[in-house]
């Protein structure tokens, strides 16, 4: 397993960039937009992590900053910017049935064979993502709803 990021979901994207870029010196690695999902996300990565960050294949460790463009709303409900911890894994369906077999409920299944979530004793969301390639979507995943919800 590798440590991917750190996930948190910030109101004003400029104001956080100025901040974790301007104050504190770290690096954008990397800017996806997702007209679908109506948000901006910004990997972000410390000076001395340039190196694996930006242009190792692990693409790690990073800050993923996650903006909604216009979803005030959200942000209003979920009371914390907090969102997640993100581990890749070399094999997914592997993965959850050890957590599953460690009494870990499986909060949102790998139905796409790339990407599953647990949460932490302490309420903290875990993404495990599947090194690539997916694997094949397959049972019982695809048919294992979801078991509460990723960022409450």
């Amino acid at each position: 397993m590798e440590y991917l990021h750190t996930m948190i979901e910030v109101r004003d994207l400029q104001q956080s960039l100025d901040f974790y870029c301007g104050t504190l010196g770290m690096i954008e690695t990397r800017r996806m937009e997702y007209e679908e999902d109506r948000c901006t996300i910004v990997f972000l990565c410390a000076p001395g992590d340039l190196e694996t960050a930006q242009f190792d294949a692990r693409f790690a460790p990073n800050l993923e900053l996650y903006a909604y463009w216009d979803d005030e709303e959200r942000f209003e409900k979920s009371q914390t910017p907090w969102g997640h911890l993100g581990y890749r894994v070399d094999n997914i369906y592997e993965t959850c049935r050890q957590l599953m077999d460690a009494g870990i409920t499986i909060i949102r299944p790998p139905r796409d064979g790339f990407r599953a979530y647990v949460k932490t004793p302490e309420g903290v969301t875990v993404e495990f993502i599947q090194r690539r390639p997916a694997l094949t979507p397959a049972e019982p995943w695809i048919s294992m709803p979801d078991n509460g919800t990723i960022n409450d």
